[in-house]
C-alpha cells in the first residue's frame, strides 16, 4: 500500500523555487518567490528535518539576510512560505507527521489556514488573493476559530473578502460562515440544502446533555474543543449544480464537482494559473476520510480527475498541505476500504466485525482509524445497491466507532 518512494537526487521545480532531495533531505533554495508579492526584506529557506523523505512533515523556518525585493502588498514577515520541498507530497506519502497551526503562503496568490491535528472538526481553510479582492474557501466549526482565521487573513492581506465558497455542508468548514460578512457565499445545492437540515443546537445539546453511552461519550470527546452556541447557519445564496467559475480579474477560479464523494455536494477550487487545488474534504490526508452519505466508488473516481488536473500544491480538507502523492495515499486508503470490505462482506461479516478484522497497515496511523467502521457501513449499504443519498445511522456508527476507538 505504500507509494512508490520519490528519487533522492532530484531536482524540482514549483511556485519558482528550486527544490533539491539530496541523501534522503529536502531542501529548498533560497530564492525569493514572485518578486514584489512575497516578504518584504526575506528571502525563505525551508527544510524537512527528519529522515525526508521517508519521514518529513516537520519543517524548520529560518530567513536569509535582508535583500532588496520591492515592498509587500500584502504579505507580512511572519507568514510562512510553503513551496515544493515543503509539501507532504515530496515525503513518504502515507507517512504524515505534525504541523503547525496557522496562516501559511500556498503560492504567490494563495494561502492555507491549518488547523492540526486534522482530527474530528479540525479542518483548513484557503485564500485566493486578486488585486482587488480575495476569496474564502470555507470557515471554520465555530466563531472562535473562525475568527481567528479572519483575524489571521486581516494581518495578512489588504483585500477585503467578498466571496466565500463552502466546498461542502459540514459544519466544521461552513458554521463561521455569519463573521464574513457582506461576502457573497457560494456552494453546491447539496450543500445548501444539507446545511439547512443540521442546526449546530444539535451538537451544543449533546455536549451538554447527560447522555453517558459511549457513542455519546466519544462524540463528547471529539467535539469537546468547540463551542456550538450563538452559530447561525448561513448557507450559500448562489448554487450551482454542475461546474462554476468565479473571476478575481482575468483570473478563472474553477469550482468543480464529480457527484457524491465525501458527501453529496463536495467542491474543489481549482487555481489553474498557480495550479493550487483546495480539496475541501475530498482530500483527508493523515486523517482518516469519512463518508456519512456519498459513495466511497465515486471518490475513488474523483481522486483521478482531481490528478488530472496536475496541480503543484494540494490543500486537504484535514490534514497538511502536499502534493499529488497525498491523493495517491487517500485513494490507495479507499481502495483498501472498498477491496477488503467487498471480500469481508462476502464472507457474511457486518461492518464492524468486518472493521475489526481488517489490517490497515500503514493507515492505522492515520487520526481516527476507528472510521473504518462508518466506512464500511457505507460501503455495505453501496454494495447493496442503496443510493448515495441514503445517510448511515448516525447513532449505530458513532457507537461503532467508539467500539474500536
Amino acid at each position: 500500500m505504500r507509494p512508490p518512494s520519490v528519487d533522492r537526487h532530484k531536482r524540482v521545480e514549483l511556485a519558482g523555487a528550486a527544490t533539491y532531495i539530496v541523501g534522503g533531505r529536502v531542501r529548498l533554495s533560497t530564492k525569493t518567490l514572485g518578486s514584489a508579492d512575497v516578504t518584504a526584506g526575506a528571502t525563505t529557506a525551508l527544510e524537512y528535518l527528519g529522515d525526508a523523505p521517508a519521514r518529513g512533515a516537520q519543517m524548520a523556518v529560518s530567513r536569509s539576510a535582508p535583500t532588496q525585493t520591492a515592498p509587500s502588498r500584502f504579505i507580512p514577515a511572519e507568514v510562512s512560505t510553503l513551496t515544493a520541498g515543503t509539501v507532504a507530497g515530496l515525503t513518504d506519502a502515507v507517512t504524515v507527521e505534525s504541523y503547525d497551526r496557522g496562516l501559511v503562503q500556498t503560492s504567490e496568490r494563495t494561502y492555507t489556514f491549518l488547523q492540526p491535528d486534522g482530527g474530528w472538526g479540525w479542518s483548513n481553510a484557503g485564500l485566493i488573493v486578486g488585486d482587488d479582492e480575495a476569496i474564502l474557501v470555507d470557515t471554520f466549526f465555530d466563531l472562535a476559530n473562525t475568527r481567528e482565521l479572519l483575524d489571521a487573513i486581516e494581518r495578512t492581506v489588504d483585500r477585503p473578502v467578498r466571496r466565500l465558497v463552502n466546498t461542502h455542508h459540514n459544519g466544521d468548514h461552513c458554521w463561521g460562515n455569519q463573521l464574513v460578512e457582506d461576502a457573497t457565499i457560494v456552494g453546491h445545492k447539496h450543500c445548501r440544502d444539507a446545511m439547512l437540515a443540521v442546526p449546530p443546537s444539535f451538537l451544543a445539546a449533546v455536549k451538554a446533555g447527560d447522555d453517558d453511552t459511549d457513542a455519546v461519550r466519544y462524540l463528547k470527546r471529539a467535539f469537546e474543543p468547540f463551542d456550538f452556541n450563538g452559530i447561525e447557519v448561513t448557507p450559500p445564496t448562489v448554487t450551482f449544480e454542475d461546474n462554476l467559475s468565479l473571476y478575481l480579474g482575468p483570473r478563472e477560479i474553477r469550482l468543480q464537482y464529480f457527484g457524491p464523494c465525501h458527501t453529496l455536494g463536495d467542491v474543489a477550487v481549482w487555481v489553474p494559473d498557480e495550479r493550487v487545488l483546495f480539496c475541501g474534504d475530498l482530500l483527508f490526508y493523515g486523517s482518516t476520510p469519512l463518508v456519512w452519505e456519498g459513495s466511497l466508488h465515486n471518490w475513488i473516481d474523483t481522486v483521478d480527475a482531481l490528478l488530472e488536473l496536475d496541480p503543484r500544491v494540494v490543500v486537504p480538507g484535514h490534514g497538511p498541505v502536499t502534493g499529488a502523492d497525498g491523493l495517491r495515499a487517500m485513494q490507495d486508503y479507499l481502495r483498501l476500504v472498498v477491496t477488503e470490505g467487498r471480500r469481508l462482506k462476502e464472507q457474511g461479516l457486518g461492518p464492524l466485525d468486518a472493521a475489526g478484522e481488517l489490517d490497515l497497515g500503514d493507515y492505522a496511523g492515520w487520526k481516527d482509524s476507528e472510521r473504518i467502521a462508518l466506512n464500511f457501513m457505507r460501503l455495505w449499504l453501496e454494495l447493496d445497491g442503496r443510493p448515495a443519498s441514503e445517510p448511515v445511522n448516525t447513532g449505530e456508527a458513532f457507537a461503532a466507532m467508539a467500539a474500536l476507538a
